[in-house]
């Protein structure tokens, strides 16, 4: 016991002498607590972390503003969409098109305008902090970000459905066809619209990865229905059973490989696809004559307003005869903007709004048919 006793003392002692010695080399005053030395206090850390500070750092030189963030560092933009990507001939807010029928399952998709803003903005910084490129009007996100804007995927596989069926129709037998060949020109023209667009676009279209052949099956329909009888239907209606096969998720077994050089005004010609706005126009004239039937059928008034923004879009673009003239860039444009303040007007069940702007969009085409004629495409 005795010699425990003395260990004991001892130990106690060299402990003590050291902990003498560490509080003199780490100056542990007590008078001056440095900024190192951790709080307790669990609401001060709370305080901490819950109010961002303002303060910059006396060491710390202050940071500039990100490029970004300089109006006049950053190039412009529609949407948070660099406004060379759009075509030449548009909306002053194209992407309210979708946002003004996102509640209906034929216009531009719920969700949408977020990812497309989403992938725009990111685009728009990377473009601020790397040398300036020209803008590729080509690109395949920023061309689909223009088509979602326009109709979304279930819209364009609304209207897709409807041409189906008109097609199985006229195919039922020669005379079914005979009495129905002219307007299936019109109904491929837009199917091969619906294809070259369905290639890139953000939704889900069942038969997006069969895009291009959509498009090529369906101008190749439409430049062999041009007379009656079986000469006319037999060749016709084999493209058309390709067709229906691809729409139906199926790969024909003869199927050619897509054109990589396709044209739209090849494609695609516009007095087809202005014949399609005629109907659209038609059914807006017969069902939306009076406010009770304006209200009638809000989402078939939606789609059909959307299927002409989406047309009178494509119809201006550049790789038309014409479309590069002044008078015909003018009247497309007020076109463009009657069917936007139409859409909205439908959106919001403002009778008198839209009617406004559907005599506007009766002007602006009777306008541009009085200056072009486009019979002979």
């Amino acid at each position: 016991m005795k010699k425990f006793d003395q260990q004991s003392f001892v130990e106690r002692a060299l402990h003590a002498v050291v902990l003498v010695v560490l509080g003199t080399f780490c100056g542990c005053s007590g008078n001056e607590p440095t900024t190192d030395t951790p709080t307790n206090d669990p609401t001060s850390a709370a305080n901490a972390q819950s109010a961002p500070s303002n303060a910059t750092p006396s060491n710390t030189a202050p940071q500039a503003a990100p490029p970004a963030d300089d109006p006049a560092k950053t190039p412009p933009t529609i949407s948070g969409i660099p406004l060379d990507v759009w075509p030449n001939v548009w909306f002053d807010d194209p992407l309210a098109v979708a946002n003004s029928g996102a509640a209906s399952s034929t216009t531009a998709p719920t969700g949408t305008t977020a990812e497309t803003t989403t992938t725009a903005n990111s685009t728009e910084s990377d473009a601020t902090n790397s040398p300036a490129e020209p803008a590729n009007p080509k690109d395949n996100s920023d061309q689909a970000a223009v088509w979602a804007a326009l109709l979304s995927g279930d819209g364009i596989q609304f209207e897709a459905k409807t041409i189906r069926l008109a097609l199985r129709q006229a195919f039922q037998s020669v005379q079914r066809y005979n009495g129905n060949y002219k307007a299936l020109q019109v109904q491929s023209s837009v199917m091969a619209v619906l294809g070259m667009i369905a290639e890139t676009h953000p939704d889900l279209i069942t038969w997006k990865a069969h895009g291009p052949e959509v498009r090529d099956l369906s101008a190749k329909l439409a430049e062999t229905a041009t007379g009656l009888g079986r000469q006319h239907y037999d060749p016709a209606s084999r493209i058309y059973e390709q067709l229906e096969q691809l729409l139906s998720g199926n790969q024909p077994a003869d199927l050619e490989p897509p054109n990589t050089n396709a044209q739209l005004d090849e494609f695609a010609p516009r007095n087809n696809l202005m014949k399609r706005m005629q109907l659209s126009d038609a059914w807006l004239k017969a069902n939306t004559g009076d406010e009770n039937s304006f209200r009638s059928q809000p989402d078939q008034l939606r789609h059909e307003l959307s299927m002409l923004a989406l047309l009178a879009t494509v119809t201006a673009r550049k790789e038309y005869d014409m479309a590069d003239e002044p008078e015909y860039v003018t009247q497309s444009q007020a076109l463009i903007q009657a069917v936007q303040d139409a859409l909205q007007a439908a959106e919001k069940t403002d009778f008198a709004a839209h009617s406004a702007a559907r005599e506007r969009m009766t002007k602006a085409c009777t306008a541009c048919h009085l200056d072009f004629r486009f019979d002979a495409e």
